[in-house]
């Protein structure tokens, strides 16, 4: 048995104990197994042999699949553990068979990444079931959708394998695909890569729809080539072919081996990226699938050819220069189209920040060695040093000493001159700490993970709540031990990273030397920013050498220093940790306890529940008109929104929509959701009621078709607090990140508002020029004279003012609900009751529409029929004022 070749699918099919140790079965058979004198690749007792499948039927597969995984007797032939990378969006009905379809590979040892690019249906609740019982599965949450080409490269950041491919979540292969690449690898030592044929094929593989060709999506090749040529491009679409195109002109046409052989099984639906008409490879015509590359796809082509050749290794020998990284901050070729860029750190800085002093001269320069290359600049403040170390003379590098500047500053010298600008990642770092080659990417990913709304690290410290008077009451998540990923009170600054837009922190936030880590904690709890200790392995960051001296002994020994500075400055700050647990709170409210888990995310101070949800719907339900009061869950201090997103036939729309809440970036607010299907008939009402995201939401659907007026009506007669902040959201449209905490901060400052109109980006991301209603305007009650109606979106009011609306000012002529200009029909009576101090108008766009104007309203009742409802709103009464005018209260 000792020379058996370990199979990692045999093994955790057979000893049920390897899923629930939580360890890959790899690992599990090394450390417990072989003691245990266990078989390596165990003959499973059931299952059809994988030699008596047909491999070339793919409807026959596909309904396999659709079971479970194929299971195999076969032995490994390759010892060689292979990562297949799945990239998975809303592909809740089909990704299981893909991830079976992966554990279905025969002779190969496989590990499987599921990577959820923001899906908002239940896509990572039915890959974590599957990776329940085989451990083999690693589901990864990216909460926000990035992009496919982004989600592949976070796949590729955290494979193990010696051998790289990828799967879409929505394909399937047949169970012998990554064995015969393999071979074929093995046969050839100058290949770096391996590829079959595939075509596409009908929703239900039962009809060709193309023909063979040698497939993108089915390479697979060697971990050398993402070392030393790089990733993929961090793009929305086309990013394949570049890289495939990038390994030939590194490495010659011969070293991708093509297969005659068909290895994959594209399946078309109707939104896949490769038919969309703008992003597009392909389209139907006449019921026929014809290759129709769209411009931008030709564009980008031609740029990043034109960048391979002409950087591509000559002849001679000489060295090229085709490389990709990631994240990507500069990017070597033009796109085809702006929305093309996938990657959200595009023309932002990578800034280290890093302070020593003469003892650690020595390991400095192993820090600056194992950081330096993933900056594009290193601030460092040299503390009493009387020379500069010749590791330090970079181009990279911009030196300070003390004996130049403020003196020896300690640690707080990591905060001299840091970046004040907008267009920057800020890593604090220390001289005695090895940093990972993949940790400024991981650390960037983090902070885009959270929206840049939080200082991300990896030592995270939870003060007690009670008396602190002893180090060891505090919850330490120490930086060289494996951790899920935490809200935390503190960070050490060693280990820390923001983006420059979040915090602005320099030397006068820092009273006292020696406890930096203090004053930092504090700078961040004023500005209400949220510290995040991201998940890791044992030892992805490691002390480089352990010194008698240092700050932490320092505060060991004699920590009269450190509790000064936590009871007289940072307690009072945290006020008991309010600004980690509002960030868990709203958390809570976006995403459900799957996809939190996915994204290596434990929340503290909020349990949530991991009961399996039937997947056909999560949500409360109303039908109405049945009421449904909810109680008023504003916290103390903040602002309370109730959001209600209303709309008819809206199903391509939904996913943005939701997503655009859930990842709000927070603030001083909390927030609930009404959902209100207005009787769609596309499967709106189905999506909404499948939908993982929001898990919180209610949703009430109308039965019939009534129009907006309508919806937007019953979503708000039952809130109950008056004082709560109604947010209007059509489900066709969506929320800029910024637009809860914006409106926020106006409601805050503004005790007297009682309304808020913000500004919007049209489909197109053009910012609406058009002017706000002026002080005279609303004051004198003249709005309804003016010939365009200036209340645009984003519009938010306080829940009093409805009570002033009548269905008379809701209904047509006829006594039915309005369908059309609903907007004003409501705006107009709202208004009537403000003052112009009470109504807050909000430059910055903080709303976006999404769908095309030729398919909403104007398109069904036409423009006369719209012009003419507009004059009868106008000539409607107005409304009295709410409150009697500032100088007449008295």
């Amino acid at each position: 048995m000792k020379n058996k070749v370990f199979n990692a699918n045999l093994y955790a099919r057979h000893y049920p104990d390897v899923a629930l140790s939580g360890l890959s079965p790899r690992a599990h058979y090394e450390r417990y197994g072989r003691l245990l004198g266990r078989d390596p690749a165990p003959r499973p007792v059931s299952g059809q042999p994988v030699e008596s499948i047909s491999h070339d039927d793919p409807a026959f597969l596909d309904r396999l699949y659709a079971i479970g995984p194929i299971e195999s007797d076969s032995p490994a032939v390759h010892e060689e553990l292979v990562s297949i990378i799945i990239p998975s969006y809303n592909n809740e009905g089909l990704i299981a068979r893909a991830i079976h379809s992966a554990l279905s590979q025969d002779g190969v040892d496989v590990e499987i990444l599921v990577i959820d690019d923001g899906s908002t249906d239940g896509s990572v609740s039915v890959a974590r079931r599957i990776s329940e019982t085989w451990p083999q599965v690693q589901v990864i949450s990216l909460l926000r959708n990035f992009g496919c080409y982004y989600a592949r490269n976070i796949g590729l950041m955290n494979a193990k394998g010696d051998y790289l491919t990828i799967i879409d979540s929505d394909d399937i292969m047949p169970p012998d695909r990554i064995l015969r690449q393999m071979d074929a690898l093995k046969k050839n030592s100058q290949a770096m890569a391996c590829r079959g044929q595939q075509r596409r094929w009908s929703a239900d593989y039962r009809e060709a729809l193309s023909e063979l060709k040698p497939g993108e999506n089915s390479l697979l090749w060697k971990r050398e080539v993402l070392v030393g040529k790089g990733w993929y491009d961090t793009v929305r679409y086309s990013g394949d072919i570049e890289f495939r195109y990038r390994i030939q002109r590194n490495f010659g046409l011969d070293a991708i081996i093509t297969m005659p052989d068909e290895l994959y099984y594209t399946r078309t639906l109707g939104d896949s990226l490769t038919t969309n008409k703008k992003s597009g490879v392909y389209a139907f015509q006449d019921g026929v699938l014809e290759t129709r590359i769209s411009a931008p796809r030709r564009l980008y082509d031609d740029n990043f050819t034109a960048w391979q050749k002409q950087n591509k290794p000559p002849k001679d020998g000489m060295k090229g220069d085709i490389y990709i990284g990631f994240p990507l901050s500069k990017r070597p070729f033009a796109l085809g189209e702006p929305q093309q860029n996938a990657s959200p750190s595009l023309g932002q800085r990578m800034v280290g920040a890093m302070a020593s002093f003469p003892a650690r001269r020595e390991v400095l320069q192993s820090s600056i060695a194992s950081i330096l290359p993933q900056l594009d600049e290193l601030v460092l403040y040299l503390n009493d040093y009387d020379d500069v170390p010749d590791f330090a003379r970079h181009p990279k590098i911009r030196v300070t000493r003390s004996q130049d500047a403020a003196g020896d500053l300690r640690d707080n010298g990591k905060f001299h001159d840091l970046p004040q600008g907008d267009d920057a990642y800020i890593f604090t770092l220390d001289d005695d700490l090895i940093y990972p080659p993949d940790y400024v990417a991981r650390m960037v990913h983090a902070i885009e993970m959270l929206g840049r709304s939080s200082v991300v690290g990896v030592h995270g410290v939870i003060f007690p709540e009670g008396e602190f008077n002893d180090l060891a009451q505090r919850t330490v998540f120490t930086f060289y031990r494996k951790a899920n990923g935490h809200f935390v009170d503190l960070l050490g600054t060693g280990t820390t990273a923001w983006h420059s837009s979040t915090l602005k922190v320099g030397l006068k936030d820092f009273q006292t030397k020696g406890v930096c880590d203090l004053w930092f904690a504090v700078a961040a709890a004023r500005a209400g920013v949220p510290f995040y200790s991201l998940p890791r392995e044992d030892q992805w960051l490691k002390e480089n050498a352990r010194f008698e001296v240092s700050l932490w002994n320092e505060a060991r020994k004699r920590p009269e220093k450190y509790f000064d500075t936590y009871h007289a400055h940072l307690g009072p700050e945290l006020e008991k940790g309010l600004v980690r647990c509002r960030m868990e709170a709203h958390l809570a409210r976006g995403f459900d306890a799957d996809t939190l888990a996915a994204a290596g995310i434990d929340l503290v101070s909020i349990k949530t529940g991991n009961t399996p949800v039937p997947l056909t719907t999560r949500r409360q339900v109303a039908f109405k008109g049945l009421p449904d009061p909810r109680p008023d869950v504003r916290a103390d201090g903040s602002v309370h929104f109730h959001i209600v997103v209303n709309g008819w036939n809206c199903r391509d729309y939904v996913p943005a929509c939701l997503r655009s809440i859930a990842t709000q970036q927070p603030g001083n607010y909390t927030y609930e959701t009404t959902l209100v299907d207005d009787g769609s008939d596309d499967g709106t009402y189905e999506r909404l009621a499948a939908s993982a995201i929001l898990p919180d939401a209610r949703l009430i659907r109308v039965r019939a078709n009534m129009g907006p007026a309508h919806a937007r009506h019953v979503g708000i007669v039952d809130i109950p607090d008056p004082n709560t902040v109604v947010v209007l959201v059509d489900m066709d449209d969506s929320l800029e990140p910024q637009a809860l905490r914006v409106v926020a901060e106006r409601y805050a400052a503004n005790p007297a508002c009682l309304m808020t109109i913000g500004n919007w980006h049209d489909q197109n991301g053009k910012r609406n020029p058009q002017d706000f209603y002026s002080a005279p305007e609303i004051d004198g009650q003249t709005l309804r004279d003016i010939e365009l109606f200036n209340a645009t979106h984003l519009r938010t009011f306080r829940r009093v003012l409805y009570d002033a609306i009548t269905p008379e000012d809701l209904l047509d002529q006829h006594g039915k609900w309005i369908e059309t200009c609903t907007d004003v029909a409501l705006m107009y009576p709202l208004l009537d009751q403000c003052w112009s101090n009470e109504v807050e108008f909000i430059s910055e766009p903080i709303y976006r529409y999404n769908r095309q104007h030729s398919t909403g309203t104007l398109a069904r009742f036409g423009k006369p029929h719209k012009v003419e409802r507009l004059a009868w709103l106008k000539a409607k009464p107005k409304k009295p004022r709410l409150n009697p005018r500032q100088d007449q209260r008295n």
